[in-house]
């Protein structure tokens, strides 16, 4: 039951930021909205640490690192007509594959 909570306040905070971020506020509110997005997100990675673990936290963390990877050498990575060989295509992909698929095991497992 601590999950959703860990979850909310961790989006909390990054819409606090984006807020900052991509809205025009107020000094004086900006400086409210910083402390309250910090401590939220401080708050929901301590929570995190405390009840699911360090490595458990951690594992989950690069899974979704070796996702994001995975899915940039897959659609995103420089193709052969921009500014390198046409063989760097396929193990440009395969490396996607498998860093996504290992990613994905990390996230669910």
């Amino acid at each position: 039951m601590i999950a959703p909570v860990i979850l909310a306040l961790l989006f909390l905070g990054i819409f606090g930021m984006g807020i900052l971020v991509f809205k025009k506020v107020p000094k004086n509110l900006g400086i409210y909205l910083l402390i309250f997005s910090l401590l939220s997100i401080i708050i929901s990675i301590s929570l995190a640490l405390a009840f699911y673990g360090f490595q458990i936290v951690l594992r989950k963390f690069l899974g979704i690192i070796l996702v994001f990877f995975g899915l940039f050498m897959i659609f995103k990575f420089p193709r052969p007509e921009e500014y390198q060989p046409s063989y760097f295509l396929k193990p440009a992909i395969i490396l996607g594959c498998c860093s996504l698929i290992i990613g994905i095991f990390l996230i669910f497992f």
